[in-house]
């Protein structure tokens, strides 16, 4: 199963939380999502290669694996940002490794090849239960990551269940991500509590 894990800061810059929530769009979010763009089209060609090779020869290639991975947690490094769990610039790239967050899963050589045929064909289906339930603890999260702002902006501090709560709504649409790109076999629960 894909775990994500983010070391919560002690206290937070007030500056960085204003210049985030003011101009955030224009120096942290456009300038990823741009690029984030092009890459994320790349991880689709691999998703199409990677369902390929396990069917026909029965193992995910590393290379891509890797490459979802790497995907996996530069998406988790900018959504840190957009609801201002962390201070700081996200790193560029899929090879950054940030101090205050790790993005795992063991590695699954061997898939399911029925499995991973049934979720290339019905994955949309699959994880729309999830999707659903998830739609309404977001917008939850962004009351939270609303709320926290003012918190912080006063105190410096990010209430910790706010921040677990938003952690796991996360840790939630990651799994929904990495079960559609085959990086783990089980079905992703329904919650965004650590495992």
């Amino acid at each position: 199963m894909l775990q994500v894990q983010v070391k919560q800061q002690d206290s937070y810059s007030k500056l960085q939380l204003l210049a985030r929530t003011f101009f955030g769009a224009f120096y942290i979010f456009l300038p990823h999502l741009l690029i984030l763009l092009f890459v994320a089209l790349w991880a689709k060609v691999l998703w199409i290669y990677a369902t390929f090779h396990i069917l026909l020869k029965g193992t995910y290639p590393k290379n891509a694996w890797d490459f979802q991975m790497g995907l996996m947690n530069w998406l988790a490094r900018v959504h840190l940002s957009a609801y201002n769990l962390v201070d700081g610039y996200p790193a560029f790239g899929i090879n950054a490794n940030p101090e205050n967050l790790i993005v795992t899963a063991p590695y699954n050589e061997t898939p399911d090849r029925l499995w991973v045929l049934v979720r290339f064909f019905f994955s949309g289906l699959l994880i729309l239960p999830h999707v659903f339930i998830w739609t309404f603890r977001n917008l939850w999260s962004g009351v939270l990551s609303f709320l926290a702002f003012w918190v912080v902006l006063f105190t410096g501090k990010y209430p910790a269940n706010w921040f677990e709560f938003n952690i796991g709504t996360l840790r939630w649409i990651m799994r929904i991500m990495g079960y559609q790109l085959y990086l783990f076999e089980d079905y992703p629960p329904f919650t965004g509590r650590e495992e």
